[in-house]
C-alpha cells in the first residue's frame, strides 16, 4: 500500500458499471483510470428478481410436499382406525382403480351424499381426499378484506365474494352442492389459467366436512368420535377457546379457522391445520436491538412514540426561504441573490404537530398555512419530499409540488378512529403514551385477530398489576375487529426515542445528530472514520438499500475503492457521481431509454437534414449543406420546436440566416446557467442574438418584465405553443428566480442514493492527512463531494473533452471519474463567474467583487480580456480563456491521450507510451513506464448454480425412434399454425382442421374480448357518476364474447349428458433435434439441460502432432452440493472423429466461467475477450471485447483449431493484464 501520494478519487458509479480516476493532485497529472463493469441482478425482460425463478419454484416444492403430507396423513387414518386397509386405500386412490371414472363414485356426488346418509369407508375416503387436495383460498393477512387489491390476488378474492353471496343467497348447504347443481357451473368446476371464477373460502370447505363427518360419526361411532375428527382436521371445530361447545349450525369464518387452529394445536398434522404465516415469536426474533441503548428491542413504527419521533425530526430538518438577500454589487450581484434558509422555532413545530394529530394527511401546503405564509410568494420550502409533478401540472399551478404528502399519522388516526365511539378509553389512551405504544407493538407482532386479542388481554393483566388503566373489553374488540395491520420497525428503542423526541421538537435548527448528543448519546458517525479499507454493508445499512441493482452498485464501488487503496493508500479526497437512474426502477429506467431512443431519433432526422442540403421550414428554403454539429442539431431542433420565432420577441427566425451567420441566432439559457446550473433543454431556447444580448444574465421577466406590451408577446408566444413542454414554458414565464441554486445544488446532489454512500464512505474510511497532521475531523464534510450530473456534463464542454458515445465503448465512464475526481467548490465557482461573464453575454463592471467569486487564475484571465477603463470585454479570446480554465496545462489532451485503445494490429505498449513523451517530459521516468491502456475489469460469475433444467418437460418418446426429436405440450392459447403442422395431432385430420379454425377463431376473440372489459369499464365509470344507476353494466354493453373451444369428435357432452372436457393442450414435436438434456420423473420424461456454469478445456494432439481444443459444458445438475466434484467428460459437439469423451489422453487447460478472460491464438492471429458462452451445436464461442459497450458486441470464434488458449484472471482494477 502506497502512502506516498496525495490524489483525488473520482468514482462515477451506474447501474451497470463503476468509472475511476485517480489523480495526483501534487503532481497535476491523471494518475490512473479505469471501468469496472458489472451486470444488473435482475431480469433484462422484465426488471424482476433474478431470485424470483427459485423462490416461485421453492414455494411450489413446499405447497405440493405438504399437500402430499396431508393427504398421506389422510390416508394414514383410515388405516390406524380401522377404516380400510392399507392395499384397499392404495387401490382408491390409485388412478387405474376400476371405479376411480364410475358415476357412483363421482366426489361430488359423494360429498353432497355425505350430508345426510351414510357412506361406506371408501365413499368417505373419496369424498376427505377430494376436499384435502383442493381445501379452498385462505389469506395469510389480517382479513380476507385486506388481501390483495391487483393482479391475480384482486381476481381471486372478487370470486370468492361473488360465490359466499351465492352460496347464501340460493341457501346451499354446502360448496359440493353448488357445484354439483349451479348452472354456471355445469361446464366447469376448477380453476383454470388466469380465471378464477371457480374460488371458495377455505372456511366454505372446512364447514362442508365438519358437517360430513359430525353426520357420518353417527354411522361410525367408534372410529369417529369428536377427538377423533379433531385429530383428523388438525383444528377443533367442537369447542371454542373457552372451551364451550361450538353449535353445528354455527357458520365458521376464517378468523375461527386462526382461532380454532391455536387452540387446538397439539400437533402439526391434520388436513385442515394451517401452519401460522407469521408469529409474534417469529417477528421478535428477526427485531433488531436499539444501536444507542443495546440491550433495548427497536420500537415498532406503529406506535406513538415512533411517529411523534419522525414527525418530529422531519420537522426539524424542516427549512424555507423568504424574501432574497442581495450581497455583492454590480454584475455579481445578480448572481449571489440566495435565498436566507430559516429552521423553525419551537413555537412553529407545536403548531404543526398539533395540526397533525388534527389531520391524518398533512401536506406541505397545509404547513405554509400553519406558518401563515398562505399566498406569500416570497415563501419557499428548501425542499419537498416526493415525486415532483408533471409539467403539465407545473405549468398550471407552481406551486403543485406542495400537494405532496409531508406527514401522515396512519397509526395515531388509526387507533384514533377506532375508538372514537368509545371516549373513555380514547382518553386513556392518548394520555398514555406507554400504553399507545403497548397497543401498536402488538398489532406489529401479530397478524391473526386471536393473537391481536391475546396481545392486548396481556398488556392489560400487566396494567392490572400495576395499577394502570386499562383497555375496556370493548376496546379490545374494537381494535380486534378494525382493519388495523401494521409492519416494520424503527432503527431505535423507545427508550431512545423518547429521550431524543424533546430535543427535536426545540426547533432553531435543533437536527438529529444534535438531538442525540443532548440526549447524553455519542453520535454513530462520530464513532466511525477510523478504516483504512471500506468494510461491507452492514445488516442495518443492507436493508437501507431495497433494490438489488443499487445494493450491487454499491458492493462493486466498495471493491473498487478498497483496491485502489491498496495500490496508491488512502485518497486525499473522493469524488462521487451517482447516474440519474441508479435508484429508479426496471420501468423507470425503461421510460427513460426510451425517451433516450426518441431523442436519438430525432437527431438523426436532424442529422439527415443538415446532410441533405435542403432545410425547409414554415416555406422558408436554405440550400447548403451544414456540418451536423451538436449545435447545428440543437438549433435546427429549437427551430422545429419553437414554431420558427424567437420566444423573447415573437419574431420569425430567419432559417438561411441561422446557418449562415453566426451573429444572427444563438442558444440562451432561459434561468442563466451562472444562477441555476441547468443545462437541460428544457432550459434553453434558439433566439436572436440582439434579444440574447439585452436579456444578459437575467430571467426574461427580470428583463422585459415591466414592458407590459413585450411580456404579452413574450406570454402569448409560450402558451401558445404546447411543443415546448411544461417545464420550458414554466421558466420562460417565471416571475421569480426558481429554486435553483448552482452553488448549492451543483456540489451536493440531494437524492436519497448520492446520500447513502456519502455518509457510509464519510463514515468509515479513514482519509489521507490534510497539512500532514493526523487531525481532519474538521474538514471531514468537505472529503467526499457529490456533484450533480450537470456539472460533469458542463466541465466536459467547458474543458472541450466532447460529447461522450455511449455505443462505442464504455470508456467514457472513466473519463467522467476523472471530471468528478477535479470538481471542486473552487471549480463550481469558477463555472458559475465564467457561465456568467461569458456565456450569458454580461457586460457588466469588472471590479474588486470578482476576485472573490473567482478563482485567482480566473480573475487574471478575465482581467486579461476585460477593458480596465470600461469594465466591458474588449477581446473575446475564447481558446486562451478555455486553456486558462483548464485544470492544468494541457490536461485535455492528457484525458483524451489516456483514454484511447492502443491499436491491436500496429500498436503495443511501447509504441502508445510514446504518444506521451512529449506530454509527459517533465514527468518522471517511474511514472511513464508505469502507464498503461485502460483495460475494463467485469465481474466474473463463478458460483457455479443455476436452474438444473429448463421448464418445459418433454416426451420420453422420440418422433420415428430416431432417438433426438421430442414433443413438449403447448397449450392452445399459445399455439401457431406452424406448431401445429409440425404436432403429434397433425395424423387426425378432423381434430387438425378444428385446431386450424380454433387459432382464427382465437385471435378474433382476442380482440373481442379486449374491446369488451374496456366497453365495461366505460360502463362501470358512467354508472358510479350515476345516482339513479344501481350499479348494474348499461345494456350497450354486449354479454361477454365466449372464447372457441375444441371437443374431442367434435361432441361437448357424453351420453350421460355430463360435460366432456375441452381440448387445452396438444404435443408439438421440436423443430431441432435434442442434443443436451437428460431424463427425469423415473425415465418417464425428458428434460433440456439448465444453466451451463462453466466450459471445460482440453487439449490434445491430432495424429499429425497438431494440437486440437475439446470442450466440455458442465451444467448446473451436474453439480451436487455436499458431492466431491465429478468432472463431466462428454465433449459437446462430438467429434467425427475420435474419441466421445474425455480420457487419459487429454490434457486439462482450463475452466471457464461466464466473464472470465481468455485469450487465444487461432491460424496466427489472437482473439481475445471475455467468454459470454458456448454453441454446443457449432462449437462457436462467444467473447466480448473488454472496452464493448453492451454483452450484445459480442465475436464468435472457433477456438477447435487454436494453438494456445489461455485464461487470465483480471483484476477488480483491470490493472493485470498482459500488454505485452
Amino acid at each position: 500500500m502506497d502512502d506516498g501520494i496525495k490524489y483525488s478519487l473520482g468514482l462515477d458509479i451506474g447501474t451497470t458499471s463503476v468509472g475511476w480516476a485517480v489523480v495526483n493532485l501534487d503532481k497535476e497529472r491523471i494518475e490512473d483510470l479505469g471501468v469496472r463493469i458489472f451486470e444488473r441482478p435482475e431480469n433484462p425482460k422484465n426488471g424482476k428478481s433474478l431470485a424470483e425463478p427459485r423462490r416461485t419454484a421453492r414455494s411450489t416444492r413446499r405447497r405440493l410436499r405438504r399437500r402430499r403430507q396431508r393427504l398421506n396423513y389422510l390416508k394414514q387414518f383410515f388405516i390406524n382406525r380401522g377404516l380400510l386397509t392399507k392395499q384397499e386405500v392404495d387401490d382408491i386412490i390409485s388412478s387405474t382403480h376400476t371405479k376411480a371414472w364410475h358415476q357412483a363414485h363421482d366426489p361430488y356426488q359423494l360429498r353432497v351424499k355425505g350430508l345426510t346418509e351414510k357412506l361406506s369407508p371408501d365413499e368417505l375416503l373419496i369424498a376427505l381426499y377430494h376436499i384435502a387436495k383442493r381445501r379452498g383460498y385462505k389469506s395469510n393477512r389480517k382479513s380476507i378484506e385486506q388481501s390483495d387489491t391487483n393482479g391475480d390476488g384482486k381476481k381471486v378474492n372478487s370470486a370468492i365474494s361473488k360465490n359466499d353471496q351465492l352460496l347464501s343467497e340460493m341457501k346451499y348447504s354446502s360448496v359440493s352442492q353448488a357445484l354439483l347443481t349451479d348452472d354456471r357451473f355445469r361446464e366447469r368446476k376448477r380453476n383454470t389459467i388466469d380465471d378464477y371464477r371457480y374460488s371458495f373460502s377455505r372456511v366454505d370447505f372446512l364447514d362442508e366436512i365438519r358437517h360430513i363427518l359430525d353426520r357420518q360419526k353417527d354411522f361410525y361411532p367408534n372410529e369417529l368420535s369428536i377427538d377423533h375428527i379433531n385429530q383428523l382436521l388438525g383444528i377443533d371445530v367442537y369447542h371454542d377457546e373457552n372451551g364451550q361447545p361450538i353449535p353445528i349450525d354455527h357458520k365458521l369464518t376464517n378468523n375461527d379457522i386462526n382461532r380454532l387452529t391455536k387452540h387446538g394445536q397439539t400437533t402439526l398434522n391434520g388436513i385442515f391445520y394451517q401452519r401460522p404465516f407469521m408469529t409474534s415469536e417469529l417477528i421478535n426474533r428477526m427485531r433488531g436491538k436499539c444501536p444507542l441503548e443495546k440491550d433495548q428491542p427497536r420500537a415498532p413504527k406503529a406506535s406513538y412514540s415512533f411517529e411523534l419521533f419522525r414527525l418530529a425530526e422531519d420537522l426539524s430538518h424542516l427549512q424555507y426561504t423568504l424574501d432574497f438577500v442581495e450581497t455583492g454589487t454590480n454584475w455579481q450581484m445578480r448572481k449571489e441573490r440566495k435565498r436566507q434558509a430559516q429552521f423553525l422555532t419551537a413555537d412553529q413545530i407545536k403548531a404543526c404537530v398539533d395540526k397533525c394529530l388534527k389531520t391524518q394527511t398533512v401536506k406541505y401546503s397545509a404547513i405554509r398555512e400553519v406558518l401563515g405564509f398562505k399566498g406569500d410568494n416570497s415563501f419557499q420550502f428548501t425542499y419537498i419530499r416526493g415525486k415532483s409533478p408533471d409539467e403539465k401540472a407545473l405549468a398550471k399551478d407552481p406551486l403543485a409540488k406542495e400537494k405532496n404528502t409531508f406527514a401522515q399519522l396512519r397509526f395515531y388516526h388509526g387507533v384514533k378512529s377506532v375508538l372514537k365511539d368509545l371516549p373513555d378509553d380514547w382518553q386513556d389512551v392518548s394520555s398514555d403514551q406507554d400504553l399507545f405504544d403497548k397497543i401498536g407493538e402488538v398489532l406489529t407482532c401479530n397478524k391473526d385477530d386471536y393473537s391481536i386479542r391475546e396481545g392486548l388481554i396481556k398488556v392489560n393483566k400487566a396494567r392490572s398489576a400495576q395499577g394502570k388503566a386499562e383497555l375496556s373489553d370493548e376496546a379490545i374488540s374494537a381494535i380486534v375487529n378494525s382493519k388495523l395491520s401494521f409492519a416494520g420497525f424503527g432503527h431505535l428503542s423507545l427508550v431512545a426515542l423518547r429521550k431524543i423526541t424533546p430535543y427535536l421538537l426545540k426547533g432553531n435548527g435543533m437536527t438529529y445528530d444534535k438531538a442525540v448528543e443532548e440526549a447524553g448519546y455519542q453520535f454513530t458517525a462520530k464513532l466511525s472514520g477510523h478504516k483504512n479499507l471500506l468494510p461491507p454493508l452492514s445488516e442495518e445499512e443492507s436493508h437501507q438499500i431495497t433494490n438489488p441493482v443499487v445494493k450491487r452498485a454499491v458492493s462493486q464501488t466498495i471493491k473498487v475503492v478498497n483496491a485502489i487503496i491498496h495500490k496508491y493508500g488512502a485518497p486525499y479526497r473522493i469524488g462521487i457521481e451517482c447516474a440519474g437512474e441508479l435508484a429508479k426502477s426496471f420501468k423507470e429506467r425503461e421510460d427513460i431509454k426510451k425517451r433516450q431512443d426518441k431523442n436519438a431519433e430525432n437527431n438523426q432526422e436532424a442529422v439527415k437534414e443538415l446532410r441533405s442540403g435542403k432545410l425547409v421550414s414554415d416555406g422558408e428554403q436554405f440550400e447548403a449543406q451544414v456540418a451536423p454539429t451538436g449545435t447545428s442539431i440543437t438549433k435546427l431542433n429549437f427551430y422545429k420546436q419553437q414554431d420558427c420565432k424567437c420566444p423573447y420577441c415573437g419574431k420569425p427566425l430567419n432559417i438561411n440566416k441561422i446557418f449562415s451567420d453566426d451573429n444572427y441566432a444563438e442558444i440562451d439559457h432561459i434561468i442563466p446557467f451562472s444562477i441555476c446550473g441547468n443545462d437541460t433543454k428544457a432550459n434553453k431556447v434558439l433566439v436572436h442574438t440582439t434579444c440574447n444580448q439585452i436579456k444578459g444574465n437575467q430571467t426574461p421577466y427580470q428583463t422585459w418584465g415591466n414592458d407590459p406590451e413585450r411580456w404579452k408577446i413574450i406570454e402569448a408566444t409560450a402558451r401558445a405553443n404546447h411543443k415546448l413542454g411544461a417545464a420550458k414554458q414554466r421558466r420562460l414565464l417565471a416571475q421569480t428566480l426558481p429554486d435553483e441554486d448552482w452553488s448549492l445544488h451543483a456540489i451536493n446532489d440531494t437524492r436519497y442514493i448520492s446520500k447513502f454512500i456519502s455518509r457510509y464512505i464519510k463514515s468509515n474510511l479513514k482519509f489521507r492527512p490534510m497539512d500532514d497532521t493526523d487531525d481532519d475531523s474538521h474538514t471531514q464534510r468537505q472529503r467526499v463531494i457529490m456533484p450533480a450530473g450537470a456539472i460533469t456534463s458542463y466541465l466536459r464542454r467547458m474543458w472541450h473533452i466532447g460529447h461522450k458515445d455511449r455505443e462505442e465503448d464504455c470508456l467514457h465512464h472513466s473519463v467522467d471519474a476523472v471530471i468528478v475526481a477535479l470538481t471542486t467548490q473552487a471549480i463550481i465557482q469558477d463555472c458559475s463567474v465564467y457561465s456568467a461573464y461569458i456565456d450569458d453575454h454580461t457586460k457588466m463592471q469588472f471590479g474588486d467583487n470578482a476576485s472573490q467569486a473567482g478563482s485567482a487564475k480566473l480573475v487574471r484571465a478575465l482581467q486579461r480580456i476585460t477593458d480596465p477603463a470600461t469594465g466591458e470585454i474588449k477581446e473575446a479570446d475564447y481558446k486562451e480563456l478555455m486553456q486558462d480554465m483548464l485544470p492544468w496545462p494541457r490536461f485535455d489532451e492528457e484525458l483524451r491521450k489516456r483514454e484511447e485503445q492502443p491499436d491491436p494490429v500496429n500498436d503495443n505498449l511501447a509504441i502508445w507510451r510514446d504518444k506521451f513523451s512529449d506530454l509527459y517530459k517533465d514527468q518522471d521516468s517511474d511514472f511513464i513506464n508505469r502507464i498503461h491502456p485502460i483495460f475494463v475489469s467485469r465481474m466474473p460469475k463463478r458460483q457455479g448454480t443455476g436452474a438444473v433444467n429448463k421448464e418445459t418437460v418433454r416426451s420420453n418418446k422420440t418422433k420415428d425412434d430416431d432417438g433426438k426429436t421430442r414433443s413438449a405440450k403447448v397449450k392452445l392459447r399459445d399455439l401457431t399454425l406452424k406448431q401445429l403442422s409440425n404436432s403429434a395431432i397433425s395424423s387426425n385430420e378432423g381434430v387438425y382442421e378444428q385446431i386450424k379454425q380454433y387459432i382464427v377463431d382465437r385471435d378474433k376473440w382476442k380482440d373481442e374480448i379486449k374491446a369488451w372489459r374496456k366497453a365495461k369499464k366505460a360502463s362501470k365509470q358512467t354508472s358510479n357518476t350515476d345516482e339513479a344507476n344501481d350499479g348494474r353494466d348499461e345494456p350497450s354493453v354486449p354479454a361477454e364474447p365466449r372464447e372457441p373451444k375444441v371437443y374431442k369428435s367434435n361432441r361437448r357432452f357424453d351420453r350421460n349428458g355430463n360435460p366432456i372436457s375441452p381440448i387445452k393442450s396438444i404435443k408439438v414435436y421440436d423443430p431441432h433435434p435434442m442434443t443436451s438434456g437428460f431424463l427425469v420423473n423415473n425415465d418417464t420424461a425428458y428434460v433440456n439441460n439448465g444453466s451451463m456454469v462453466r466450459l471445460d478445456v482440453y487439449k490434445r494432439p491430432n495424429k499429425r502432432g497438431k494440437i486440437e481444443h475439446f470442450f466440455v459444458p458442465v451444467y448446473a445438475h451436474m453439480i451436487k452440493k455436499g458431492h466431491p466434484e465429478i468432472k463431466p467428460t462428454k465433449i459437446l459437439p462430438e467429434p467425427a472423429k475420435g474419441p466421445k469423451e474425455i480420457d487419459d489422453s487429454f490434457s486439462f487447460v482450463c475452466s471457464l466461467f461466464p466473464n472470465d478472460y481468455v485469450k487465444m491464438s487461432i491460424k496466427g492471429r489472437n482473439s481475445e475477450g471475455y467468454y459470454s458462452g458456448y454453441n454446443i451445436n457449432n462449437g462457436a464461442m462467444q467473447v466480448i471485447p473488454h472496452s464493448a459497450s453492451s454483452k450484445g458486441n459480442f465475436i464468435q470464434v472457433s477456438p477447435r483449431s487454436a494453438s494456445l488458449i489461455e485464461r487470465l484472471d483480471i483484476n477488480v482494477l483491470g490493472d493485470n493484464y498482459k500488454w505485452d
